[in-house]
């Protein structure tokens, strides 16, 4: 399993805690922002781009 977790602080102070998880066997990748997913996306094998909102933000 690999997993990676950060934190975005917003330009009006709000405070957002990012996760990415990619599963060994399954491939499965799942992003949530402040515990909540936002992407789920099922055997990813290769390298993939997402592209989300974030608050007043656009994260790539």
């Amino acid at each position: 399993m690999s997993q990676f977790s950060w934190t975005l602080l917003d330009d009006f102070g709000k405070r957002y805690e990012i996760g990415l998880y990619h599963g060994d066997r399954s491939k499965h990748v799942l992003i949530y922002v402040n515990k909540k997913p936002i992407v789920l996306d099922f055997s990813i094998k290769e390298t993939k781009k997402y592209s989300f909102y974030i608050g007043h933000d656009y994260a790539r």
